[in-house]
């Protein structure tokens, strides 16, 4: 299940990696064979749903700017939804014959909401008007052009040309081998110094914590960063981790806690540095859902992206 454990953040997707090579490694210790199992057991039904949270104390400071930025991060989620074309399948099996659905909220309101039918259409959906429920402060002259925004734009499905999609920032595609060699450093670089623990988590849930320094995590991925800098990837070049290395301080701790199976009910991953906290939240569940392209979708045109686009360009002047 690609789009679902890449949107997942920063967390899932350090996690996914150390497991992996973790569940085929002879000397794996019995939590981090149950850390695959946890993150494996994502792909194991047809359909999957990760909610996702950010809190953080690391917005300091007062006054209006600060307030709204602080009870947006309260409230704001990320809802991704994942199901097999083929509901006989699970999404480990289903290849490109998956789809997904992402749903951005405040609260109850759902803000905007993108859709992918079998990875190859992309669909969405932006009720402008709904962004009124967010707690910040509009001129009159921004709530106008949001006014003329939401006549263009109302609460309807697009459906975006493929020939948007094509990506053509990448300088040149990986070969095989040279895919095998960055997945071998990266998996190298993040189970070097990283902890795997065990303990009764909330609920009589199992619990399983994978830990580490953030200084060790950025020194060991320098040298996967210049290799993917070489291939032409939107990437750092080699050396910027090391030479800024000495203000890197900190460490991370991502927690699973799984039902009596095994498979993942809830993922936490937090990061602390310099006495400051973020952490991300995933709620995982498996109802069915099926996910199908929306009816009477309107083509995306040009002339439609540019009429939006000096819309926003008028409303942040």
């Amino acid at each position: 299940m690609r789009m679902p454990r890449s949107a997942a953040a920063a967390g899932v997707v350090l996690l996914g990696v150390i497991v992996a090579g973790c569940s085929s490694a002879n000397t794996a210790t019995a939590p981090e064979k149950a850390a695959a199992t946890a993150i494996m057991s994502l792909d194991a039904s047809p359909y999957v749903q990760l909610t996702e949270s950010v809190s953080t104390d690391a917005v300091t400071g007062s006054g209006t700017s600060v307030a709204e930025t602080k009870a947006i991060l309260k409230n704001v989620k990320l809802v991704i939804s994942a199901s097999s074309d083929d509901t006989s399948k699970n999404l480990s099996a289903a290849g490109q014959q998956e789809s997904v659905d992402l749903s951005v909220d405040y609260g109850s309101t759902t803000l905007g909401q993108f859709r992918t039918i079998d990875g190859k259409q992309l669909y969405f959906r932006l009720d402008i008007s709904s962004w009124s429920v967010l707690p910040i402060t509009l001129s009159p002259s921004t709530k106008s052009t949001i006014s003329e925004l939401q006549t263009l734009v109302g609460d309807r499905w697009f459906s975006l040309p493929s020939s948007l999609l094509t990506n053509k920032s990448v300088k040149k595609d990986m070969s095989k081998a040279q895919a095998t060699q960055i997945d071998t450093a990266l998996l190298q670089a993040l189970t070097k110094n990283t902890t795997f623990s065990t303990g009764l988590g909330k609920s009589g849930e199992s619990e399983i914590d994978v830990s580490g320094s953030l200084k060790n995590l950025v020194k060991s991925l320098e040298p996967v960063v210049g290799q993917l800098q070489q291939l032409g990837a939107a990437v750092p070049a080699a050396g910027v981790a090391g030479s800024s290395l000495s203000s890197v301080s900190g460490n991370y701790l991502v927690k699973l806690f799984t039902d009596s199976s095994g498979n993942l009910k809830e993922l936490t991953a937090s990061v602390t540095s310099n006495g400051k906290h973020v952490a991300l939240d995933m709620l995982v569940g498996h109802a069915a859902a099926p996910i199908t392209a929306p009816t009477g979708a309107t083509p995306f045109s040009m002339s439609l992206i540019q009429r939006i686009a000096l819309g926003f360009a008028s409303a942040s002047t």
